[in-house]
């Protein structure tokens, strides 16, 4: 994995065959070696492509902490924007076990990793992900990250996330951003785009479509069985 690391891209081949044989034999000890290639030979994309999806092979716990600390340092340049990409795919693949991590990711203050984080969480569709989403984009102080956020939102294409949409306008949504003097509700416009229809702002409404839709819905929400 190190050989002519200090002359990158020099040795790049023998370094990216080292990382696919780690991967294909699933070796759990090579995880923080192959983490530490991907942050020491950025200017191999080969190399770090092959260390990220031998990290996703070997899998683990380690592996995914891995993955999700390398988003904070992922900005959005034309640089990084294949690399993170893939990133975000692989965090997407490994799925559930990765939500807890890029949950958290969403509550701290580093904008790259809230917008990548949002990113995979729209591909995995994991339902939790929605109120979390929603609240960023009416708290945040960045444009980018309200605009990316709820992008990811609107992307959003499991069913399962339509009552959780419906209790967060209810409940917590605004529809509107004091930092950024933005007043759009993205709840209402994510239930828009997953249902095509359109019943306005009142969650009341959309509950009412929901619960004739599925009749079990009123009655979980009011803890019957």
């Amino acid at each position: 994995l190190t050989f002519r690391i200090d002359a990158a891209p020099k040795g790049a081949p023998i370094r990216q065959a080292a990382a696919q044989a780690l991967g294909e034999l699933r070796v759990r000890e090579a995880v923080p070696h192959l983490l530490g290639l991907i942050r020491a030979d950025a200017q191999s994309p080969t190399v770090r492509a092959e260390a990220v999806r031998a990290v996703l092979r070997i899998g683990g716990h380690p592996g995914v902490e891995g993955l999700l600390g390398l988003l904070p340092e992922l900005d959005h340049s034309r640089e990084n924007a294949e690399f993170r990409n893939l990133v975000i795919k692989a965090l997407a693949r490994i799925g559930a076990p990765a939500v807890p991590g890029l949950l958290q990711l969403l509550q701290e203050g580093n904008e790259y990793a809230q917008t990548a984080a949002a990113e995979a969480l729209a591909r995995i569709g994991d339902p939790r992900a929605v109120r979390h989403m929603v609240l960023l984009c009416e708290r945040t102080t960045s444009p980018d990250v309200y605009h990316r956020v709820s992008d990811s939102l609107y992307r959003f294409q499991n069913p399962a996330a339509v009552p959780e949409l419906i209790i967060t306008m209810h409940e917590q949504a605004t529809g509107h951003n004091a930092h950024l003097g933005l007043a759009d509700n993205v709840a209402r416009a994510a239930l828009e785009r997953m249902t095509r229809m359109a019943f306005g702002d009142d969650a009341r409404d959309w509950a009412a479509w929901w619960g004739g839709r599925h009749p079990n819905y009123g009655r979980c929400r009011r803890g019957e069985r």
